[in-house]
């Protein structure tokens, strides 16, 4: 009897250490990745505004991508400029995440770079937490991916400037 409340107690210490250790990593998480494009910027809002066009360049919602995901997903634009583009994507009806891209020009020069960011807010349970330290070896080779696959789209449509 001894030895099991010392392991109960032992285990309650030790969950209790992993959650206050959890809580040391950030409660937000922002994935960050960039490409140069010389297209359209006209055309490359509409084709990240519209939810439609994301099965032709976002490799989540490329049927037979490795990052493909069958599960359901809802859409919410929060901000689209000629600058900006937010969109908060609701995945199963739990898992979100705020897409947005960011036009960064340069003066004197018709290339631009378009940023891509995701930003995170995983719970509070310790395996949340410390999860989201592997983000950025999943979502930012997507990203990667994706930003790849807008320029290719562009190309394809014939969208330079």
């Amino acid at each position: 009897m001894r030895f099991i409340k010392l392991a109960i107690i032992s285990l309650f210490f030790l969950l209790l250490l992993v959650t206050l250790i959890s809580l040391l990593f950030p409660s937000e998480v922002r994935i960050s990745k960039a490409i140069d494009l010389n297209h359209d910027k006209p055309a490359v809002i509409r084709l990240l505004a519209d939810t439609n066009a994301w099965k032709r360049w976002h490799p989540s919602f490329i049927a037979g991508s490795r990052y493909y995901a069958a599960q359901p997903a809802t859409y919410r634009l929060q901000q689209s400029s000629d600058s900006l583009v937010v969109m908060e994507v609701t995945f199963n009806g739990r898992h979100q995440v705020v897409y947005g891209w960011q036009f960064h020009h340069y003066q004197g020069s018709e290339r631009y770079t378009l940023q891509w960011f995701a930003d995170f807010k995983p719970g509070w349970l310790p395996w949340q937490r410390m999860g989201s330290l592997f983000y950025e070896k999943t979502y930012g080779v997507m990203m990667e991916q994706g930003l790849k696959n807008i320029d290719s789209v562009l190309t394809l449509d014939g969208s330079l400037p």
